[in-house]
């Protein structure tokens, strides 16, 4: 028997959700839609070998993007003992890019629980006048 844990976290999200108020509710879901569509539309650049070598991933860490110097590509075509260089610059870029996109993640999150606490508060601070 297999989880479905996305559905599995969408219903408990929902019900947990529903415990809010009005207009609290609709201020929670604005602030973690305009977090998670701002991760969507941000790429992270890793590089190596000076330049040479970039690549261009999203916030999951998947490459959607890689540019390499036409010098750089013709060596290692002309010469096999730079296609372990080249291995390893793609790596190296990746592991940079990745390392940038948690980076953000950490931000984005830090963040979303700044404004999460507020909107706490706040709650609590309406219900208690």
């Amino acid at each position: 028997m297999t989880m479905n844990f996305e559905s599995l976290t969408s219903n408990l999200f929902n019900t947990e959700l529903s415990k809010i108020p009005e207009p609290y509710r609709t201020q929670f879901v604005t602030i973690v839609t305009d977090i998670q569509q701002k991760l969507e539309s941000t790429f992270y650049i890793g590089t190596a070998g000076a330049g040479l070598l970039i690549i261009q991933v999203d916030n999951h860490g998947i490459i959607k993007d890689v540019d390499i110097d036409t010098d750089l590509l013709s060596k290692v075509l002309q010469e096999n003992t730079l296609k372990k260089g080249l291995q390893d610059m793609i790596v190296t870029a990746h592991t940079n890019a990745v390392t940038k996109a948690k980076q953000a993640l950490d931000l984005e999150l830090a963040d979303l629980y700044e404004k999460i606490a507020k909107l706490s508060q706040q709650i609590i601070k309406d219900k208690n006048a």
